[in-house]
């Protein structure tokens, strides 16, 4: 079977399912061993990005009145944020998907952000005395919706799971 004929019946299907049933199935067919064994092209079918405006507005907001001061407006990071500093530390990185933090699945997210890294070596505060879950859940909404495709996609497929 070609490669167009086979796209028109992914694509047939893709158009056919619910949002749920979509998101399972990429997570279902991204597993390295199946798309191999398949040999499925999954490029163009990128996650679903389902954000609820009022809930990036609100992390943005968080972001930028409480992490701004270190991680830059836009989640930019500090300038050389992977050299270290004259006290051994790093500083703060990016979050907008151009460094690590897609790395880490959203429980490492919220456990960065409630307890900060300074019991790891680091300068981040906790914050879980100021944020409550919901403002944590707003702030790392907003960043993910900061991330280019790619990294998102492996972050929603095969990292936070």
């Amino acid at each position: 079977m070609g490669e167009a004929p086979r796209r028109d019946i992914i694509e047939s299907v893709y158009n056919f399912l619910t949002k749920q049933m979509i998101q399972f199935l990429i997570k279902f067919l991204m597993r390295p061993a199946l798309v191999s064994l398949l040999a499925i092209n999954t490029a163009g079918f990128a996650a679903e990005r389902d954000y609820d405006p009022e809930v990036l507005k609100t992390g943005k907001t968080l972001f930028r009145v409480n992490c701004a001061t270190c991680h830059g407006t836009d989640a930019e990071g500090a300038p050389n944020w992977q050299k270290r500093t004259a006290d051994g530390k790093y500083p703060p990185p990016p979050l907008n998907g151009s460094a690590h933090t897609w790395h880490h699945p959203r429980s490492a997210l919220v456990q960065t952000i409630q307890q900060g890294t300074i019991k790891l070596g680091g300068s981040m505060p906790p914050w879980q005395n100021k944020l409550d879950d919901q403002q944590i859940e707003a702030i790392i909404t907003w960043l993910t919706s900061l991330w280019p495709d790619e990294p998102y996609e492996i972050w929603m497929t095969q990292v936070n799971q």
